[in-house]
């Protein structure tokens, strides 16, 4: 039986792999940055917002600053109407 193969999963590393890849365009002087994921939660490309993360708007922001755009996240659900598995999450993750 054939060994499976691991998926290749590229480190996210706290917003540091974007702000490479978003520098590396920029020193290359590109005429355009398409950011051509949000929510590619299969690919684990998302940008996409997620109470999963410590800061959900944590790409959102990264991209902002880096279009010079003044950014505000909105203000996050409150607990009580969030899912109970979403809450035994974040509170098991901080």
């Amino acid at each position: 039986m054939a060994a499976a193969l691991k998926p290749y999963i590229m480190p996210r590393l706290g917003g540091k792999t974007l702000r490479g890849f978003l520098n590396a365009a920029l020193e290359a002087d590109a005429d355009l940055i398409a950011v051509t994921s949000f929510n590619e939660w299969p690919e684990t490309t998302v940008i996409e917002p997620s109470l999963t993360w410590a800061d959900p708007y944590l790409y959102l922001g990264i991209i902002a600053d880096y279009a010079g755009a003044q950014w505000q996240p909105p203000t996050l659900p409150p607990s009580e109407v969030l899912d109970p598995l979403i809450l035994r999450f974040r509170q098991r993750t901080r």
